[in-house]
């Protein structure tokens, strides 16, 4: 299941389109969501000051070469913020998190 994140999207109307766009165009609309974090995500440097930094983050369960087809189809429909990925490990979901 991709997740993308955005984080502080200044133009987050345009960049959620692309990105149901892009996800549209590669069938994974279904299982694919989009988590907002807008002006309430600070990202501050270690000196404590704010640090501007706008950015996507593209994370998925599914296999590497998954992850690299949504980065190129975001680059081909012209995603145009920074973007960083992550792979996760596997997906737990709820019922498996009782004992």
């Amino acid at each position: 299941m991709p997740n993308i994140m955005l984080f502080d999207v200044p133009d987050v109307i345009r960049v959620k389109k692309c990105i149901v766009t892009t996800m549209e165009q590669l069938g994974l609309a279904e299982e694919a969501v989009i988590t907002t974090m807008g002006n309430q995500c600070l990202v501050e440097s270690c000196t404590s000051e704010p640090k501007p930094m706008p950015f996507i983050r593209i994370c998925s369960s599914g296999s590497p070469d998954e992850l690299a087809c949504i980065v190129n189809a975001l680059r081909e429909n012209n995603i145009g913020i920074d973007c960083e990925t992550l792979q996760l490990s596997g997906f737990i979901p709820a019922d498996k998190m009782k004992s």
